[in-house]
């Protein structure tokens, strides 16, 4: 792991028209931003503010990946993910880097 900084996450709850349901975090700069990226036809979306987590940049055989401890489990972030884009510009200077060392 290459540093820590503290970003804000937000508990997305999801139901289909099965009654399905899921819940998941997402980092992200506000709600509006989270729920455009993690809406779907024909499902709904619930977006609320769960907590400031810190979050950890760290490097692997795939590249450069985002971790943060929630509610005991680690959570990680790779690229394609939800709120991937958002850390990558929130850790700029963390990420790049990383991604440099991935690089060399």
């Amino acid at each position: 792991m290459i540093k820590k900084k503290s970003a804000r996450f937000y508990k997305i709850n999801k139901r289909d028209g099965k009654n399905n349901t899921w819940t998941y975090f997402v980092p992200g700069q506000n709600a509006n931003s989270v729920r455009l990226e993690a809406e779907q036809d024909y499902v709904a979306t619930e977006v609320t503010v769960d907590d400031w987590r810190e979050v950890s940049v760290g490097l692997d055989h795939d590249g450069v990946y985002f971790s943060a401890m929630i509610d005991g489990q680690e959570w990680t972030f790779r690229q394609g993910a939800e709120g991937y884009s958002y850390l990558t510009a929130y850790l700029g200077p963390e990420y790049d880097k990383a991604n440099r060392i991935y690089l060399s």
